[in-house]
């Protein structure tokens, strides 16, 4: 000022230039992070495009008042003092910085010490919550070590200075001399200067290591979302070919409980062996090797048997099979209802697909009928034809109407099934498949049962038929066959009685509280038991 003396305007105006041009130095600092690793591998090395998404006035005037108060408080007290006055205090210069008068570098290692010992004993997460998240005593420490760190040399820095001053004084040299003896007398504001150049190579060294770690965070992030190098979404990407040289794995993730039960839970499908190769896996969160945590579910190392192996090469199975008819008195009397069925499979291929297959013909109460199933399509919409080879998981009946029931109250009388390929038919034995949901099935039943039960009951006037006649009749056939008994099922019913391949025992995971179920034991402790399924899931 004109008068020599200082004034906090000075600090005023410094604050208010500082919160006009904060803006776009802010915005200008932030767009060229895009150049600078690890965002330049993401932009291309092109600047961050910059928005501002709302106000900031709000932020910027209280940025100025606290840049107003830091400065202008600081000048108060040689505020009213003239030019003559602070050059005389200026020549009794302090010994000791405020820090080490007051013994806040002290205070401050120590603190350290204590925030140090803190996250060694409860770590860097905090798992308290409900969610976890970063103590933020992790997140303050860095910045409280490095301040606290460049206190410790500020401390030791102006014995350093005096005895470089008590040297340089010795010298005969006035030029040495004079800087010394300054140096001795006056070494506080050169450890101010000191303790800047300190902090900001720290804050550089900690900014070139943080680079590193922000790419690696940035890796473990994505890593954690996608779960391998490549994943592909949508629908039906589990059979699409993986390319020569890669591997790949098909996961189904859905949700499921155990029977009925309300208390649902998120299920992942994988295949051990496959799963293990290419997911993403930290040992420190796990085993080192993914292949000891997932080969659990397979223990033998040989996947579940879920369906007959089919001929290699079938395209068509076969089998003969007529409706028991209600008698010729019942049906006069209008007291039963007829009903036609097709035939429906559940075939597995070597992609895993589960296709569902439906008869070409129908099977009916007046007479034994050829039922044909063509195993070269089926009724999804799969991308390619089924593939070889061929497992068939399950066989059932449905009704042809398009309403009423799905099954109603009836018999059907079966032949053995035959898979048809080029080299010719092969019966298919079907012992390792267990009729579930209230399917009855008899074995050695008579070929000539719906013949009999058609005319077991006669309506008046009509004659008994000879044995000729009732040989001549489509519903006759010798030899023995099956008889597939069902109860009535709504179509909105999920239990479908059917012929089905029960898997043997699976691993699953299970918590020490989880309860008895049927034929479901409960955990012991929380690791892999051997499980059954419920026999008898639709």
């Amino acid at each position: 000022m004109a008068d020599g003396r200082h004034s906090p305007w000075q600090s005023l105006i410094v604050a208010a230039g500082a919160a006009v041009v904060a803006p776009f130095v802010a915005r200008f600092l932030v767009g060229v992070t895009g150049r600078i690793p690890p965002l330049s591998d993401l932009t291309g090395g092109e600047p961050l495009s910059v928005t501002q998404v709302s106000p900031v006035t709000g932020w910027l005037l209280a940025g100025a008042a606290i840049t107003f108060l830091a400065m202008g408080v600081a000048i108060v007290p040689f505020a009213r003092r003239g030019v003559l006055e602070l050059r005389s205090l200026a020549t009794r210069p302090g010994t000791k910085s405020v820090w080490q008068r007051y013994n806040l570098d002290l205070f401050a290692i120590a603190l350290s010490l204590v925030v140090l010992f803190q996250l060694s004993q409860r770590g860097f997460v905090n798992m308290s919550g409900e969610e976890a998240t970063l103590d933020p005593l992790a997140i303050m420490f860095p910045a409280l070590l490095l301040f606290s760190g460049a206190l410790i040399p500020l401390r030791l820095f102006p014995q350093l200075l005096r005895f470089v001053g008590s040297l340089m004084t010795r010298s005969r040299s006035l030029s040495l001399a004079l800087p010394g003896w300054h140096l001795s007398r006056n070494p506080i504001p050169y450890g101010r200067l000191a303790l800047l150049v300190w902090l900001t190579t720290g804050l550089g060294a900690f900014a070139l290591t943080y680079a590193a770690t922000l790419e690696q965070s940035f890796v473990d992030r994505a890593a954690y979302a996608a779960g391998a190098d490549v994943r592909i979404v949508a629908d039906q990407a589990g059979y699409l070919d993986v390319p020569d040289g890669a591997i790949g794995a098909a996961v189904l993730r859905t949700d499921g409980a155990p029977r009925l039960s309300g208390r649902r839970a998120e299920v992942l499908a994988i295949r051990p062996e496959a799963f293990s190769q290419v997911v993403t896996w930290r040992p420190d969160f796990g085993a080192d090797d993914p292949a000891d945590v997932f080969m659990l579910l397979r223990p033998d190392g040989t996947a579940p048997d879920v369906g007959v192996e089919l001929p290699q090469g079938a395209t068509t199975l076969q089998l003969d099979a007529v409706v028991v008819p209600p008698s010729l008195a019942e049906k006069a009397g209008s007291l039963v209802a007829e009903a036609d069925y097709r035939v429906l499979v559940k075939v597995i291929d070597g992609k895993s697909r589960l296709w569902t297959m439906v008869s070409d013909t129908e099977i009916t109460p007046e007479g034994w009928t050829t039922v044909s199933i063509d195993l070269t399509t089926g009724e999804n919409d799969f991308p390619t034809p089924p593939e070889a080879p061929l497992s068939l998981h399950s066989l059932w009946l449905e009704s042809s109407a398009v309403v009423g029931l799905a099954v109603g109250d009836d018999s059907i009388l079966m032949t053995d099934a035959l898979a048809f390929s080029a080299g010719g038919a092969e019966p298919l034995d079907l012992s390792e498949m267990t009729a579930i949901n209230d399917l009855v099935i008899r074995g050695n039943v008579p070929g000539d049962t719906a013949v009999r039960t058609r005319f077991a009951a006669l309506p008046y006037g009509v004659d008994e038929p000879t044995e000729e006649e009732m040989h001549a009749s489509p519903l006759y056939r010798e030899g023995d066959v099956s008889m597939w008994t069902v109860t009535p099922r709504p179509r909105a019913s999920t239990n479908v009685p059917q012929l089905r391949r029960i898997p043997d025992d699976w691993s699953s995971p299970c918590e020490p509280d989880t309860p008895t179920m049927g034929d479901e034991s409960p955990g012991r402790e929380f690791g892999w038991e051997k499980r059954k399924i419920r026999r008898g899931a639709g």
